[in-house]
């Protein structure tokens, strides 16, 4: 989560933030919980994000959030 912040609080406006999770194994679904409820409560008035699953794959299948800053 660390990395994750210092890269949003350079994302330039029009910028996108790509985070792959990997829900696969008990550390990486523990991970992937947390960012999504993080992202969740992104301000939307500066923020769109966007989640990716892969609906003909495997639930253990890598994962996207993009995040993308407003003007």
């Amino acid at each position: 989560m660390t990395a994750i912040k210092a890269a949003l609080e350079v994302l330039a406006v029009d910028g996108v933030l790509s985070i792959t999770m990997y829900p696969g194994h008990e550390e990486g679904k523990y991970e992937q919980d947390l960012i999504l409820e993080w992202a969740q409560n992104l301000n939307s008035k500066e923020y769109h994000a966007v989640f990716a699953n892969m609906l003909n794959q495997s639930s253990r299948a890598p994962q996207v959030l993009w995040i993308t800053k407003k003007r």
